[in-house]
Parts: structure tokens; sequence; C-alpha cells
């Protein structure tokens, strides 16, 4: 039997000074935090009903910028599976957000940072665990 070691190596990236700050400035015990990094470069946060999207590839200020939008509010708690990151086109440069809370209310971003437009999910009484994109064949 052969043993099996693993190696990492480390990805270094800074974040926005947003992040940072939000990071030293929340009570970590009262806060619902959680983040995820995409397929698409991007890293997002989730602070209670805020989400943060910045790039994770390197720029050539060196410091990234976050993008702050405000989620529909909940009285439960967000997970990264309630939201969903992507480009609407191949040709599109723009990146589009869809998040739903728990309860059923949608927010969609057809570009980060822009308007949102906000529509009502009819659950029945039943609770939203994920939204996920699903592609076209055609």
């Amino acid at each position: 039997m052969t043993d099996l070691k693993l190696f990492i190596d480390p990805y270094e990236a800074p974040y926005p000074s947003t992040v940072r700050e939000l990071l030293n400035d929340t009570d970590k015990k009262k806060a619902n935090i959680c983040a995820t990094v995409t397929p698409l470069g991007r890293c997002l946060l989730i602070c209670n009903n805020h989400i943060y999207v910045w790039s994770f590839v390197k720029s050539e200020s060196g410091i990234p910028h976050a993008t702050h939008m405000e989620l529909p509010t909940t009285g439960l708690k967000y997970s990264v599976q309630l939201v969903c990151l992507f480009n609407k086109s191949q040709a599109s440069k723009y990146m589009s957000l869809l998040a739903i809370s728990p309860e059923g209310h949608l927010r969609y971003w057809s570009e980060l940072g822009k308007q949102p437009r906000n529509e009502q999910c009819l659950l029945n009484n039943e609770v939203a665990h994920s939204i996920q994109q699903i592609n076209s064949l055609g």
C-alpha cells in the first residue's frame, strides 16, 4: 500500500479594502459570513444581507475592487448556494447575479452594481436552498 501525499500551492491575492474592513469590523459570532470562488475567476463573500463580488485575477493596479450589493431581506441565513453569478452571453464582459432569499424573494442584477430587479417566487411555505444555472443546448 502506498502513502498519499497532498501538496497545495498557495495562491495569494489581496482582499479589496472594503472586504478587509468588513472582516475586521464584523462581530464573527453574530454575523452570517460565507464565501466561495467561482469558475469565472470571481470571489463572492456574503455577510448577512450583503454580497461583495470581486475578481481574484491580479489586475494592473494590484488591488482588486469589490462590488457591494444588498441581497433581499430575510429572517434566515444566506448561503453561497442561494446566489448565482454568470455571464449572459459568451460575448458579454459584464457579470450578472441572481439571488434568492430562503423565503423566495428574487433579486436580479443584469450587471453587477446596477439597479436590481425584484420578483417574488411563491414557495408555498417551503424554503429555497439553492439556485442553479442551467446552460441551454441551443
